[in-house]
């Protein structure tokens, strides 16, 4: 089984909910004709998208889809870090109290960010978060 680079799974994620032409996920994505033009060609390839008048649809019965999530994360996470965005990183002592209250704090955040999750087409206006954020689209831009 053929694996999903971040670029494409980035691009599924923009039309795995409807089918959408090559300008609108263009659009949703921001990505440059040449980049999203040879992705779309690649999961055509590996028969993850089907263009069927002249709109593109997922094939969400193939299992290469929830395939390597994770080591496309770390990529992305990597990624992150290496690029201009807002993270911080700091080493710490912490008490026994202190750490259950951090990890109070956490849940709070995570059950936040899952309460306003929103739905968008344009992909490119999602934020990567993971105690810092990066724009996902300068992410995955600034790989090519």
């Amino acid at each position: 089984m053929e694996k999903i680079s971040i670029l494409e799974r980035y691009i599924l994620e923009s039309i795995i909910q409807r089918p959408e032409g090559y300008s609108k996920i263009k659009f949703s994505t921001g990505l440059k004709d040449r980049v999203l033009s040879n992705a779309l060609k690649s999961l055509q390839s590996k028969e993850l998208v089907s263009l069927v008048s002249e709109m593109y649809i997922v094939n969400k019965a193939n299992p290469a889809l929830i395939e390597n999530q994770d080591t496309e994360k770390e990529i992305l996470l990597k990624t992150c870090l290496n690029s201009s965005c807002s993270s911080k990183a700091l080493i710490v002592e912490l008490s026994d109290e202190d750490e259950k209250l951090l990890n109070t704090m956490v849940s709070n955040i995570e059950s936040f960010l899952l309460k306003n999750k929103k739905k968008t087409n344009e992909i490119k206006e999602k934020t990567v978060f993971f105690w810092g954020k990066q724009n996902y689209f300068k992410a995955i831009d600034s790989l090519h």
